[in-house]
């Protein structure tokens, strides 16, 4: 019985399929982003003209850069709002995995608004009046 040249190369291909598994199962099962709240200061804006969806944040003395996603839930007071509308200074609340050591995919963003708006919220903390960024899982 003799084997066509296509099977022999689909016959080592799969084994070699196999054997990558074999050694190499982290790369199969991934590992789960954690999840970050961060608190923080609006520092730049989107671009609308450019499709730009990127605001940067300061948190206590860090700068985080969110990543705004097009399906990402973005509301002040309970409304919707669009990414583009959020001034330079307006406190958020950004949700979502963190995809860099400090940048963010945010699905969730809650504008919070100014300074004294943020004092008086229930994410302000007295400790971390400057922002923060915590691990929800």
């Amino acid at each position: 019985m003799r084997i066509s040249d296509n099977r022999r190369w689909l016959v080592v291909l799969a084994g070699l399929m196999l054997l990558g598994a074999a050694f190499y199962p982290a790369a199969a099962k991934k590992k789960p982003k954690p999840v970050y709240v961060i608190v923080g200061k609006v520092k730049s804006t989107t671009n609308r003209i450019l499709g730009d969806r990127k605001l940067t944040v300061r948190v206590g003395g860090r700068s985080w850069m969110l990543h705004v996603q097009k399906n990402a839930r973005i509301v002040h007071a309970g409304r919707p709002v669009s990414v583009h509308n959020i001034d330079l200074g307006t406190w958020v609340k950004a949700t979502g995995p963190q995809i860099g050591k400090t940048r963010q995919r945010t699905d969730r963003l809650d504008i919070i608004g100014t300074h004294g708006s943020y004092k008086k919220s229930k994410v302000y903390k007295a400790d971390q009046a400057a922002g923060y960024a915590i691990v929800l899982k």
